[in-house]
């Protein structure tokens, strides 16, 4: 029900009895009164991780039921005079998993009619006498799936089939198996209807495992949203594309919509696929192993185990006198009591794990546990776990389960004091060294809310049988389970031959991660030296060692660069090689904003804050000023950030701000100078042009003189990184006005890109190109008051001979040569250019020089 971590009392019959017969007996003491009694109070989940503690991690599959729009149609038929006993029970059921409704049970009136609360040793031992009268067919831990039905049509999948055309067999060392390398020729299809899916729902109806795997996800899905027909896609993916025998990995579904336009909602799901027996192990040469249900299983324990007591202990740079202002103290084993400590007056550097994660919406993260001023001498007295977030107590779950547990936790939401924008100002300047010198940093992939438990996997999945047509005596069963979502072009990307599907699913963990979406989490990421993530399908270690980072995944991939292993920790000897050439610490900057800009972020006024620790971490290694989101090291790099290149496939000029809108937010929203790359957070999350497309002018001749950069920083004891008040510099350089001019949007087939062009207004005759913060398509530009600033030009040696420089709008208000940025421009004279080489150089006879203050 819902996400099963609602907590409701459990009562058994015998405690009823039990309570009713003592309420008989003591008539006096009982007449006319009312009890609550119960035999437990927990969630869903704890008594599911308490099954699977008795049982087995294994085997187990979970229906999550709406029960919201349960009791919506229950409510409807109760108005019409329908009560049945289904009616009844889909109340019920709303009412349990649904705040405010549970009559507050206790304990004294247990004690009255002497009815136990029982311990969970108790539960685990009435789950083993239950599971003993149920489970016949085998023991209590290996419990028996049967194969499930598939449709005529998802028959068509089945690997025994496929086997005859698809298959051949082959002997190696005197073993006999299927070489399954023509599978990657296989594809079937079919034509289906967004958004009742009919033809999926009249298979799930009749029973199809597959089907009903496949339309339970579909109807949460952005499909959803559209109305048409949709083309469902099915081909199988090898697990890898080494020499030797192939085998299938995956089975990739593609669900697209017929109208072209819409080409952006569809979505890819990938289940992997897994041998049940060692039959079927070896005849189809299926060696993915089975991802664990469980994220605290003892085979992904001692992946964690060996993960972090090896690489974490051959990096023990960590400062020895840095402790983080509050951490939780989680107890010991004789003593599990959680509180809050300050660690003022620790003379010894405390062992702490970091929690990284999403607070999620507004209406959830109301929910989150926190620390407040009122609350913060309670939190020091103690804090009870069903206070804890399940985000919260997964991490506590996490610390305490670990071969040597770990001690001390830090989150953000118990040890920043809420609401108190002092502390939190000083504890967000300090967030830089909280994530550097924790033993280790706990990213919860799996969560999308502080309310959603990464510990807890759904991994639906389907058992088909198998039975070798080539092979008679072969015959046993697979399973193929659900990994997770991609969106339709991600997930075509991941089949691109050569992909590993070890690889595939490592990376299904990453893409449909919320917390790699949020802004804070960027610096959470990349400041932490060593990193445990817990995905949807799997646990994943990331480091930081000499050679770079690196992904190590539970199931054996391995992966370095991208992906969970790439990192914008910046040390000493990188800004000691090349970062510190001219242009370096740009380049690096860039490639980080990029990456930072595409996170969303609850508060707009965050963008510098949630940064400011990496911030921080660049300018102690590099010595560099930093300046609201630039460097003044390479200042002539950092002012001309520009949006991207639009082109038919992206074209995100239709996102951008008219310029009156553009000048408004900047003023009534600011979050930095107009120069910064951070000053705007409108738009779309990817309208910044990649470093690889980007001007390279580090080594252009330089055509400014700075003659002051000054920055109004808030609270700048506290975070000297964070967020400001007001900033500008003032350049002296050559200034040309765009009086007499025009934007024209204008196409280029050489490359395919559409660019804004600024032309005369009396002849058409070419200005300049413009790479616009705002787009003029929106409302009438003044352009008259606009001017072109030249900052840079091309080496003399070059053919091609280029100005480039930024687009200022007068600061209305704010005095004379006072100005805003709204874009870039590049004057342009070369072989494609010739005819207008005259008119550059007309331009640049019109300049003057002038100094101009930018805000």
């Amino acid at each position: 029900m819902k996400d099963g971590n609602h907590k409701f009392p459990w009562t058994s019959l015998p405690a009823i009895g039990e309570a009713i017969a003592n309420a008989l007996a003591k008539p006096g003491e009982t007449d006319n009164q009312s009890y609550t009694i119960y035999s437990a109070l927990k969630s869903q989940q704890e008594m599911i991780e308490l099954a699977k503690r008795t049982l087995g991690s294994e085997g187990w599959q979970t229906s999550r039921v709406d029960v919201d729009q349960l009791f919506e149609q229950a409510m409807d038929k109760v108005k019409v005079g329908i009560i049945s006993l289904q009616v009844i029970g889909d109340i019920l059921r709303y009412t349990l998993s649904t705040s405010g409704y549970i009559q507050d049970v206790k304990q004294e009136d247990n004690d009255v009619l002497g009815v136990q609360v029982w311990t969970d040793d108790e539960i685990i031992q009435l789950i083993k006498n239950i599971a003993g009268n149920l489970a016949p067919l085998g023991p209590i831990n290996d419990p028996v799936l049967q194969p499930d039905m598939l449709c005529a049509r998802c028959d068509q999948l089945r690997l025994d089939n496929l086997e005859d055309t698809y298959g051949e067999n082959t002997t190696d060392e005197g073993k006999s198996f299927i070489n399954f390398e023509r599978i990657k020729d296989f594809t079937y299809d079919f034509v289906d209807n967004a958004p009742g899916f009919s033809s999926l729902e009249s298979a799930k109806q009749a029973g199809c495992g597959l089907c009903s795997i496949l339309k339970e996800e579909l109807v949460s899905s952005s499909l959803n949203n559209y109305d048409g027909e949709v083309r469902v896609s099915f081909r199988y993916q090898l697990i890898d594309f080494y020499d030797g025998p192939k085998s299938p990995g995956a089975l990739v579904v593609t669900v697209e919509p017929a109208d072209a336009t819409h080409h952006k909602l569809g979505v890819a799901y990938l289940l992997s696929i897994h041998a049940d027996d060692e039959i079927t192990r070896e005849w189809l040469q299926l060696t993915l192993p089975k991802p664990e249900l469980d994220a605290l299983s003892l085979k992904t324990l001692d992946f964690i185990n060996d993960e972090i007591q090896g690489p974490l202990q051959q990096e023990p740079d960590l400062d020895p006198n840095f402790n983080p202002t509050r951490l939780l103290d989680l107890g010991e084993e004789d003593n599990p009591t959680i509180r809050l400590i300050l660690t003022e007056g620790y003379q010894t550097r405390l062992k702490y794990v970091t929690l990284s994660y999403c607070w999620g919406p507004p209406a959830i993260a109301a929910g989150q546990s926190k620390t407040t001023a009122k609350t913060l001498q309670d939190r020091l007295n103690g804090i009870s776990e069903e206070d804890l977030s399940p985000v919260i107590l997964d991490a506590v779950k996490f610390c305490r389960a670990l071969k040597e547990p770990i001690r001390y936790l830090w989150v953000d939401a118990l040890c920043i004091i809420q609401g108190d924008a002092l502390d939190w100002k000083t504890e967000s300047g300090r967030m830089g060294s909280i994530y550097q010198n924790a033993f280790v940093t706990l990213g919860g992939l799996g969560s999308s809310s502080c309310q959603q438990s990464f510990l807890s996997r759904r991994l639906p999945s389907v058992k088909i049988d198998y039975q070798s047509h080539s092979e008679p005596s072969v015959t046993g069963s697979y399973t193929m389970m659900l990994r997770g979502e991609a969106p339709l072009e991600v997930g075509l990307e991941m089949m691109e031959p050569g992909t590993r599907c070890a690889n595939i699913f490592q990376d299904l963990d990453i893409v449909q991660a919320a917390w790699l979406t949020r802004g804070w989490t960027f610096q959470e990421h990349h400041l932490s030296t060593r990193r445990i993530f817990i995905g949807r399908a799997g646990t994943h270690f990331s480091g930081n060692g000499y050679d770079g980072t690196w992904t190590r995944s539970e199931d054996g991939t391995q992966t370095i660069g991208p992906g969970l292993g790439i990192s914008f920790m910046l040390k000493k000897d990188d800004w000691e090689g090349q970062l510190a050439q001219s242009g370096g610490l740009a380049e690096f900057w860039h490639k980080a904003l990029w990456e930072y800009r595409r996170r969303a972020l609850t508060n707009e006024t965050d963008a510098l804050p949630a940064l400011s620790g990496l911030a921080k971490s660049v300018a102690e290694v590099t010595g560099a000023r930093y300046m609201a989101g630039i460097w003044e090291h390479d200042l002539q790099v950092g002012l001309l950030w520009t949006c991207t290149m639009d082109g038919k496939d992206k074209d995100l000029d239709q996102y951008r701000p008219s310029l009156s809108r553009l000048l408004h937010d900047l003023q009534t929203k600011y979050l930095a100078p107009s120069w910064s790359p951070l000053a705007f957070r409108g738009g779309h999350p990817e309208d910044l042009l990649p470093w690889a497309y980007a001007m390279k002018v580090e080594d252009w001749d330089k055509l400014f003189d700075v003659l002051e950069i000054k920055i109004d920083i808030d609270n700048e004891g506290r975070n000297p990184y964070g967020a400001v008040r007001a900033g500008h510099v003032k350049l002296s350089a050559s200034v040309v006005s765009l009086a007499g001019t025009r934007f024209s949007r204008e196409s280029f087939n050489r490359d395919d890109l559409r660019n804004w062009i600024i032309r005369s207004q009396s002849n058409n005759e070419y200005v300049a190109h413009a790479n616009l913060d705002f787009t003029p398509a929106k409302e009438d530009v003044d352009v008259d008051k606009l001017i072109l600033l030249l900052l840079v030009g091309q080496r003399p040696d070059t053919a091609w001979s280029e100005r480039v420089g930024l687009i200022l709008c007068p600061a209305e208000g704010k005095g004379d040569d006072v100005y805003r940025r709204v874009g870039v421009f590049s004057i342009n004279g070369g072989s494609w250019l010739e005819d207008n080489s005259e008119t550059d150089a007309q331009i640049l006879d019109k300049s003057e020089k002038r100094v101009v203050k930018v805000i």
